[in-house]
């Protein structure tokens, strides 16, 4: 087949005999041309008709119309003439072949034919045909271009004359039109000089307002993160007065919101000029979801409201999710749905379903329901606008109202799309559906809560921990004094960053939580040069911190915020040091959130394994517990889930309780 870059050459093979159209086909078929069949002359004349071939292989003798009357019909149309046919026939006297070429024939094959001779043959002539189209081509292109060029050079003398008549009054238009071109030119220049200078001023004022923003976070948090961490302690103080306990209450709550405030707005300005992360967390989700919801349950309680949840019952016990910024979404939703309603109550709905738009993950579906006092749907959008307030809403509420704009920012973050429906005088819902792994049953990997049980302490058998504690302001170091030592930890504080090393040889701690600074660095190198055992190191870094901490941290185990929140601190201390802990569940946790674990439950299962756990229990030892636990068979599903996350929580007092009461 001749190379073209045209689509391959079409031939239609005309034949009576099957026999001989499938030689010619399976032939022809590997060399990459396009094959038509026809099985008589009429039926030949009908395919050229829809469809011409580049050539033509035409048996002579056939019924009906024979070869040579076929060709003349063909040669007769001018839209087939120019297609080249070559005859087949068993005849190969002399007039035959005169015939056929009278007939517009091109050449002949003897029957039967040999298969090189044709594949040479149909190279050869297609080739020719090619080639004689792209002559007619160029000639045809030759003589459009001499025309067109007749016609071209008498349009050049018609405006080689209105040229010569234009061009002294071009030449004076021209010069005009350069001097407005050059004031244009000098009046571009000035305005890009104004819009450097004005982008200049944008970008100091951006960096001025990053860094206000930064200096007065942390001027903000210092203070806040002390009056809270002392309210706490206070609160927790079993000696103080009830009036006092009151007015301590009223400063924490106080405190927190302005905190709340306080973080709204920086994690908005956060949320929209800097690229946020996402930091999977593994959850046991309802009792995450649980935990999320207690404090609203109070809230909720005291201004007379329900505050429910409902989860599907196959919802997946393990997820795996960006845990912060999803309870930022349901704690923005669900505070807007109290804070809104008088009547009635909220609910939170969790439902699931398998098919995920990301492989490997299911959708995880959300809806906070309140009956409030709704708000009008053309107001929607502007719902979701930062610090707008909308006309339907009219009692006054407390915040920023930037609540929503940051909840649709992290659900965005997350994959999802916040959307939201209210009638007014009704109540509002908010739904969102977030892509989520399912995660099987933890072993040893420590699973996020929403709210953490309180800690009573270590548990028994712990080592007598010293700990050295080294930060800036006077204040952080002594709450986490306060906090750790009831706990049974041994707390040193260094008086500053410079006494660091001086303590830290005397005291030779077991871990030194030093707050990370630009002189952090040299003081924990000092430290660690000396022949005293090794202490592990935790950094507390500030969140407004504007300074590089890698060196530092590059010498600590773990890390913290500076305004450490109790769990965390808590379970760092356990992963560092693998110290043990007694807890006591918080109160909010009551019988309208969960159905708590009875001896009852226990009872019918085998004594021996009863006494094992017993034996576990009474030991303390965790792994043994564990292995108890998983003997049971599947279906104990659920209470090998509720026994272990009993044991996650380190809660042997409520396990032994149970087994006491099983075994009698």
């Amino acid at each position: 087949m001749p190379e073209s870059s045209a689509s391959p050459s079409r031939i239609l093979i005309v034949d009576d005999n099957a026999h001989n159209i499938a030689i010619i086909f399976d032939a022809l078929q590997d060399l990459g041309y396009e094959l038509r069949i026809a099985r008589d002359g009429q039926s030949a004349l009908t395919k050229v008709s829809c469809e011409s071939p580049d050539l033509i292989l035409l048996d002579v003798m056939m019924p009906g119309i024979d070869g040579f009357e076929t060709c003349r019909r063909l040669k007769a149309n001018p839209e087939t003439a120019d297609v080249p046919v070559i005859f087949m026939t068993g005849m190969g006297e002399t007039a035959d072949r005169v015939r056929g070429f009278a007939a517009g024939g091109i050449d002949y094959l003897v029957k039967p034919v040999r298969l090189p001779e044709l594949r040479a043959r149909l190279t050869t002539h297609l080739t020719l045909n090619q080639l004689q189209r792209q002559l007619q081509t160029q000639n045809q292109a030759l003589k459009s271009e001499v025309q067109r060029r007749q016609q071209v050079e008498a349009q050049l003398r018609d405006s080689q004359r209105l040229l010569e008549q234009k061009v002294a009054q071009r030449t004076e238009e021209l010069r005009a039109a350069n001097d407005l071109l050059a004031q244009k030119i000098q009046a571009l220049q000035v305005a890009e000089a104004d819009l450097q200078q004005t982008l200049a001023t944008a970008e100091t004022a951006s960096a001025a307002k990053s860094q206000f923003f930064g200096k007065m976070s942390h001027e903000f948090r210092t203070p806040l993160n002390a009056v809270l961490g002392f309210s706490q302690l206070l609160i927790d103080d079993p000696e103080l007065p009830g009036k006092h306990r009151q007015y301590v209450e009223i400063i924490d709550q106080s405190g927190a919101h302005l905190l709340r405030l306080i973080d709204g707005v920086l994690s908005f300005i956060q949320l929209e000029s800097e690229p946020t992360l996402y930091v999977p967390t593994k959850l046991e989700l309802e009792a995450w979801l649980r935990d999320l919801l207690a404090p609203f349950v109070s809230q909720a309680r005291a201004k007379g409201l329900s505050c429910q949840l409902q989860i599907a019952a196959d919802l997946p016990a393990y997820i795996q999710t960006d845990a912060t910024k999803l309870q930022q979404i349901l704690w923005h939703l669900l505070d807007n749905a109290l804070k809104f309603s008088s009547q009635g109550g909220m609910v939170l709905r969790v439902d699931w379903q398998a098919e995920s738009f990301e492989p490997g993950k299911i959708q995880l579906e959300f809806a906070v329901e309140d009956t409030g006092v709704g708000f009008d749907p053309a107001e929607l959008q502007r719902w979701f606008e930062p610090f707008a307030q909308t006309r339907s809403s009219q009692q006054p509420s407390e915040g920023t109202g930037i609540g929503l704009a940051l909840a649709r920012r992290a659900v965005e973050l997350l994959g999802g799309q916040l959307q939201a429906e209210s009638t007014p005088g009704q109540g509002s819902c908010f739904r969102f559906a977030i892509p989520v792994k399912a995660e099987t049953a933890p072993t040893n990997d420590r699973v996020s809560r929403a709210i953490a049980p309180t800690s009573l302490g270590l548990a028994p058998g712990q080592p007598a921990y010293r700990l050295l504690v080294a930060t800036q302001a006077a204040g952080t170091s002594r709450r986490l004094q306060e906090f750790l030592t009831p706990l049974g930890f041994a707390v040193e504080i260094a008086a500053s960053l410079d006494h660091l090393p001086e303590c830290w040889q005397r005291v030779q701690p077991h871990l030194v939580l030093v707050e990370a600074t630009a002189t952090a660095g040299a003081a924990i190198a000092a430290c660690q040069i000396r022949t005293a055992p090794a202490s592990q190191w935790v950094a507390l870094i500030a969140e407004d911190a504007t300074e590089d901490v890698t060196g530092i941290t590059a010498y600590c185990t773990a890390t913290l915020p500076l305004a450490w929140p109790e769990p965390a601190l808590l379970d760092t201390l356990a992963s560092c040091l693998g110290a043990h802990y007694l807890y006591r569940q918080p109160e909010s946790r009551g019988t309208e959130l969960g159905v708590p674990l009875k001896a009852a439950d226990l009872q019918g299962l085998p004594s021996d394994w009863l006494q094992a756990l017993y034996e576990a229990t009474m030991q303390i030892d965790e792994g043994e517990v564990r292995a108890v636990v998983a003997q049971l068979g599947p279906e104990q599903a659920q209470l090998q889930q509720q026994l272990l996350a009993l044991a996650n929580d380190f809660r042997f007092d409520l396990l032994l309780e149970l087994m006491q009461g099983a075994l009698l």
